[in-house]
C-alpha cells in the first residue's frame, strides 16, 4: 500500500512539472514568436494611407462610384487583399463592378459580409486608386461598414459608409 501511495503521488509531480514546462513553452512561443501573429491581426494597416470618397445621396438604378485610394509609404511592396462590405450596406445596392476588377467575391453569411478579393501589388512609394461602381436598387438609408484589407485579412481599416437611396 506504501509502494503504490509513492508511485502515485510520484506521478502526480511529474504530471505537475509537465504541465509546468508546457506552461513556459507556451508563454515563450506568444512571447517571442507567436504573439507577433496575434499582435499583427489585430493591427491596422502599417505604412499605408488609405482614403475613401463615398456620396451620401445617390438617386435609386443610377450607378454611382466610391472611390478608395492607397499610398504605400512603405519601403517594400505591400498588398491589397481585399475590400469588404457589410450586408447592412449591400442590402439596398449593389456592387456592379470595380477597376481594378477584383479576383473573385466571397459572401460569408456567419460575418454578414461579402468580400470583394484584390491581392494586387502597390509598390513602394506608389499609390493605388480603386473604383467600385454601385448601383441603389431600393429606396431607402444603407449605413455598413468597409474594411480596406491589407497584406492579409487581418490587417483592415474599416470605414463606415451612409448611403441615402432616393427616387
Amino acid at each position: 500500500m506504501e509502494s503504490s501511495k509513492k508511485v502515485v503521488i510520484g506521478v502526480g509531480i511529474a504530471l505537475a512539472v509537465i504541465l509546468v514546462i508546457l506552461c513556459i513553452c507556451l508563454g515563450l512561443f506568444l512571447l517571442f514568436g507567436g504573439g507577433a501573429v496575434w499582435r499583427g491581426a489585430n493591427e491596422g494597416p502599417q505604412e499605408i494611407e488609405i482614403s475613401v470618397d463615398a456620396p451620401h445621396q445617390v438617386k435609386t438604378g443610377e450607378e454611382f462610384t466610391v472611390e478608395v485610394t492607397l499610398e504605400n509609404l512603405a519601403d517594400d511592396a505591400q498588398l491589397l487583399y481585399s475590400i469588404d462590405f457589410t450586408d447592412d450596406y449591400l442590402q439596398g445596392i449593389d456592387v456592379v463592378s470595380t477597376f481594378p476588377d477584383y479576383e473573385e467575391m466571397n459572401a460569408y453569411e456567419m460575418g454578414d459580409f461579402r468580400s470583394y478579393m484584390f491581392e494586387r501589388e502597390i509598390d513602394a512609394g506608389e499609390e493605388l486608386v480603386v473604383r467600385i461602381q454601385l448601383v441603389g436598387q431600393a429606396e431607402g438609408a444603407y449605413s455598413g461598414e468597409m474594411d480596406v484589407c491589407v497584406d492579409d485579412g487581418f490587417r483592415c481599416e474599416t470605414v463606415t459608409l451612409s448611403t441615402l437611396v432616393q427616387p
